[in-house]
């Protein structure tokens, strides 16, 4: 194996390991975005972390789903091309995981919404509606 070879094995673990974490972090914004607790003041959590989650949870949805997509289309280039497993695909795999688990997280809690016909966490947090 190349020295090469070795550095763009370690690139793509770096790339799979930071993939991971961000899709860590885009579940933890998922709970605290479908919890109804987080939008009430009962929860006890800060403004501006609400308003910053309101703002910012489509963005960063968008951007975790290009990088693991386009790493996702590198990784398993490269796994056809020389037909060996490395290990970091176990990472994909897991941020793959987690990131599917937080969408179904987020339409499930959106399709109960309709069929309960709830108001949703932003509109009640605007009309400042308690639940």
């Amino acid at each position: 194996m190349s020295e090469r070879e070795r550095r763009s094995i370690w690139g793509q673990y770096f790339k799979c390991f930071i993939l991971l974490l961000l899709s860590l972090l885009l579940a933890q914004c998922t709970l605290w975005r479908e919890m109804d607790e987080f939008w009430l003041n009962s929860g006890g959590y800060p403004i501006w972390l609400r308003e910053c989650l309101m703002v910012l949870y489509y963005p960063c949805l968008f951007f975790v789903m290009v990088a693991a997509i386009t790493l996702s289309r590198s990784v398993c280039r490269q796994f056809f091309r020389s037909l060996r497993f490395y290990g970091y695909e176990v990472l994909l795999v897991t941020a793959w995981v987690v990131i599917l688990a937080s969408l179904a997280l987020m339409l499930a809690n959106n399709v109960a919404s309709l069929f309960e016909l709830r108001t949703s966490n932003i509109e009640r947090r605007t009309l400042n509606v308690e639940h």
